[in-house]
């Protein structure tokens, strides 16, 4: 607990460091963030950089949003393009139950509990766009109350009067389970749902039937899960004193919230200063960058006379302080809403829930580059140019026209050119009192010039015609020349894809693990392919080795056919050495990482999961003497 002037303190020095990363933002990230979104919308906004041209065409080049696009398709194929998003293997041969429990419970709660894919997507899209993006992770634990009325007998509600009053409440909630299950079926469902607590609140006796009517209330957990949410990239600060954001020294979530959430969260408890947080909060700022990205300006809530509707930045900020004047900083996580602590709480995990990383890592800065500082360029020059050209073939199918009013009637020109009056002086022919502007010719090069920047845009990119199947004039039309180009192309993006998952990915995977750990704390059942799966708190525990297997092709359905097909070809040959294995166990680990090394050279990382350790092959052999002694015996007998 912090003395006032202690609190006093933390509020200072974590508003400091608010109004630094704020600034930091502002000066430094948002400018570029614009001008990425600009460039990938081509809105309006984007328009006013071509000045005069804009004027007369409204045309844009969308090159950035077109190979973000293209891209997207075979990043998720690498991402989630597996049945399993994260594979979990033990330190040791004992904990491979548990990490094939844990890797199923990960793998379902980013799938179902999270709509994972959708997660990813946004997030990979947010890499590409802006050259940085957040996950955030949180642990979400909400319990819910039912009360139902239920029959006992006397017996039964005698001998849980008499464990609550020997102070054994939790057998006498074992107790009453039993007899739920046993003699009222129709409330099975029910406590098999994460039940908390059940206790019996008031017992009324019904002499019709003998019986006693109890009003029992159920506590359940409706949902104990981790809740994995994208940040846009105006919620997101930080202090800029790190490579990565593992390292720096501050970080913040800025989110909006209304008046009327403070206040419930006031009256559960969970925030304190309330009600002088509201007075002091200024209306919640609208980021520049959120006003390109919408098209228009928030003004929703700041118009309204509902004050309950009033929105206002809260700050969830993660930083270091020295909470018992020990010398040595703690972990804490601090909420701040207008210049007010909410509250204060120790970071047990020792690091922030957030997880970012660039498009392409820069050792300079933090958030690398990206797409817009690519090709973004390109994308200007290129809409240029169309722009000229489209507003040259318009001119020239409508030149102006020049007239003799003294000879030509103006209202009989059927077509809708612009029309200038002149004393034209003609003779003789009709022609001679109307003319035409002068065609103005295309420059010659200029389509060699569009193609020269569609080369370098594909070569800066890695996003060729070739990937996007729209070269219809390839010269190269072989199946293996085709592939080769393909393999070239999708480099680039298996090289983003790689520094998304080793970045961001794996850390995220390993604090999904540790937050199991620390808040499944009762059995969880969840069900994949209708099969129901039952997980206890003793099956979390225990050291884990992570591989995220985001290699070249695994997302895709060929490469595992191809593992298959080496696997199919492992065990013929184990089966017919196995005798000779077991006496040169040297022989078999050679044999074993033969087959191990063409698994790995396709992108197979978790290969234990193919094929047999030692161990397993000592096992196989002792079961298959024990057949053969049984089958010997059995003969035997028989010839006895």
């Amino acid at each position: 607990m912090l003395t006032k002037e202690q609190e006093k303190k933390l509020l200072e020095n974590t508003l400091r460091k608010i109004k630094k990363s704020e600034d930091y933002y502002r000066n430094v990230r948002e400018p570029f963030y614009i001008e990425a979104a600009k460039r990938y919308y081509a809105n309006e906004e984007y328009q006013e950089r071509f000045g005069k041209l804009a004027e007369k065409s409204k045309i844009v080049i969308k090159d950035i949003m077109a190979k973000i696009e293209w891209a997207m398709p075979s990043i998720m194929r690498l991402i989630y393009g597996q049945t399993d998003i994260v594979a979990i293997q033990g330190r040791t041969p004992e904990d491979d139950d548990a990490a094939e429990k844990l890797k199923k419970l990960i793998n379902w709660q980013i799938q179902r509990e999270n709509e994972g894919f959708l997660v990813f997507y946004r997030f990979a899209k947010d890499v590409m766009k802006y050259q940085f993006s957040v996950l955030k992770v949180r642990w979400e634990r909400d319990i819910s109350t039912a009360t139902e009325e239920i029959y006992i007998t006397s017996e039964l509600l005698e001998q849980l009067q008499l464990l609550q009053a020997a102070g054994q409440q939790q057998e006498a909630q074992s107790l009453l389970l039993k007899y739920i299950e046993e003699n009222l079926p129709r409330y099975k469902k029910l406590l098999l749902r994460q039940l908390k607590s059940i206790e019996i609140e008031e017992t009324t006796f019904d002499e019709e039937k003998a019986l006693y009517k109890a009003k029992v209330k159920f506590k359940r957990l409706k949902k104990n899960a981790p809740i994995i949410e994208n940040l846009l990239p105006w919620e997101f600060l930080y202090i800029p004193d790190g490579k990565t954001i593992n390292d720096v020294s501050f970080v913040a979530h800025k989110k909006k919230v209304s008046v009327d959430y403070l206040r419930k969260k006031g009256k559960e408890g969970f925030y304190k200063n309330v009600k002088e947080a509201i007075e002091n909060a200024e209306d919640a700022t609208t980021e520049s960058l959120e006003d390109v990205v919408n098209n228009y300006e928030n003004e929703e809530y700041k118009d309204t006379q509902d004050e309950s509707l009033r929105q206002i930045d809260l700050y969830e900020c993660y930083t270091k302080f020295d909470i018992n004047n020990d010398g040595i900083l703690e972990d804490i996580i601090v909420w701040i809403a207008g210049e007010q602590i909410l509250r204060i709480e120790e970071n047990i995990t020792g690091r922030h829930p957030f997880f970012g990383t660039p498009a392409v890592i820069e050792s300079e800065k933090l958030e690398g580059s990206g797409f817009s500082e690519i090709i973004g360029q390109l994308q200007d020059l290129k809409t240029a140019l169309w722009k000229q050209l489209i507003i040259n073939v318009a001119k020239n199918n409508q030149r102006k026209t020049f007239i003799d009013p003294s000879v030509v009637e103006p209202d009989g020109l059927v077509d809708d050119r612009e029309i200038i009056f002149a004393d034209l002086q003609g003779k003789g022919s009709i022609n001679n009192y109307i003319q035409y502007e002068p065609i103005e010719p295309i420059f010659p090069q200029i389509g060699n010039v569009l193609e020269m920047l569609e080369m370098t845009t594909e070569n800066l990119s890695g996003i060729t015609r070739y990937s996007q199947g729209l070269d219809g004039k390839a010269l190269n039309k072989t199946a293996t020349g085709i592939s080769m180009i393909m393999q070239a192309s999708n480099q680039r993006i298996e090289l983003i894809v790689r520094i998304i998952s080793e970045v961001a990915l794996r850390p995220l995977f390993r604090y999904l693990v540790e937050l199991n750990q620390r808040y499944i704390d009762q059995e969880t059942v969840i069900r994949l392919t209708n099969e129901p799966i039952v997980i206890r708190p003793d099956d979390l525990v225990g050291e884990f080795d992570f591989v995220v297997d985001t290699s070249v092709g695994m997302g895709t359905k060929e490469t595992q056919m191809q593992a298959m097909q080496i696997v199919g070809q492992f065990y013929p040959q184990f089966v017919q050495m196995l005798q000779v294995f077991m006496q040169y166990p040297n022989l078999y680990e050679k044999f074993r990482n033969y087959y191990k090394k063409q698994l790995e050279l396709i992108g197979i990382k978790a290969v234990d999961e193919y094929l047999p350790t030692v161990e397993e092959l000592q096992q196989m052999a002792q079961i298959m003497m024990q057949q053969q002694m049984q089958a010997q015996a059995m003969q035997g007998a028989l010839n006895g």
